[in-house]
């Protein structure tokens, strides 16, 4: 106290702190519940899908339907087959990761509809279309709105802004948001 120094105790390094425990990172291929999106090497054109199963499991699917009957071909083995184009498997992309069904789904189709090259066949226009004026009406009204709605459904604040900007790209000045 004479000298106005206060004495501290310091804890010494433990073991723990050294040896790093924690999971492996996982790679792409090995991730479930999976917006996911496969690029063609050939042209600009790539297919974007979802599964809850792991992505190298569904990847091995698409190019298993390659080598199917030509009357049920998807539209990967529809435009390998057509244009003689391969897909780059190994580079598949995670695009969102989402457990629950209906949000990954939903994302699926944001991501379809924000993709000017994909060959997806989106048979859910109409739930997409309904989905997309409930944005634009939210993002109308205020932005408390907005974030209620990004509430309600799971979304984040980003990811919502984010299709807006992909949907409305073609309507509005990108500058705006």
């Amino acid at each position: 106290k004479r000298f106005d120094i206060n004495v501290v105790f310091k804890i010494p390094k433990k073991l723990d702190c050294i040896i790093k425990r924690g999971k492996d990172v996982l790679t792409n291929l090995q991730k479930t519940n999976v917006v996911y999106r496969i690029d063609c090497k050939e042209c600009s054109c790539c297919y974007v899908g979802q599964t809850k199963r792991h992505l190298k499991t569904r990847v091995n699917e698409h190019i298993c339907d390659i080598k199917k009957d030509v009357s049920c071909q998807s539209v990967v083995s529809n435009h390998r087959l057509c244009h003689n184009h391969n897909f780059d498997w190994c580079n598949t992309k995670v695009l969102h990761q989402e457990s629950n069904r209906r949000k990954r789904e939903i994302a699926e189709m944001c991501f379809i509809k924000c993709n000017d090259n994909s060959i997806n066949v989106q048979k859910a226009r109409i739930i997409f279309l309904v989905y997309m004026t409930l944005f634009l009406n939210v993002f109308d009204d205020c932005f408390r709105d907005l974030t209620l709605f990004c509430l309600l459904t799971g979304f984040s604040l980003s990811f919502v802004f984010h299709l807006l900007w992909c949907v409305t790209r073609p309507l509005v000045n990108p500058s705006v948001f």
